[in-house]
């Protein structure tokens, strides 16, 4: 179970990631001014880097094996199908 939740948030961490590297293109590309524009970047990417990381150790600090029964399969179940 921990390997889907996993699988999950690497999907959306990646997801910032690619989402976030848009927004520093845009600010680079569309800035007139140098200054405000190294401002901007320093806030963003200092605010970026240190919200993932917090996601990223709350995430992986939650027991999802304890806090997230298993899932039975089809085939235990009584009201399985035959086929």
């Amino acid at each position: 179970m921990q390997a889907i939740f996993d699988l999950i948030y690497l999907i959306a961490f990646i997801s910032y990631l690619l989402l976030s590297m848009f927004i520093i293109y845009h600010v680079v590309r569309y800035t007139g001014d140098k200054a405000v524009m190294t401002v901007t970047l320093l806030f963003f990417i200092i605010g970026t880097a240190l919200l993932l990381f917090a996601n990223a150790v709350f995430f992986f600090a939650i027991p999802f094996d304890q806090s997230v029964p298993a899932l039975p399969l089809p085939s235990s179940s009584p009201m399985a199908l035959p086929w």
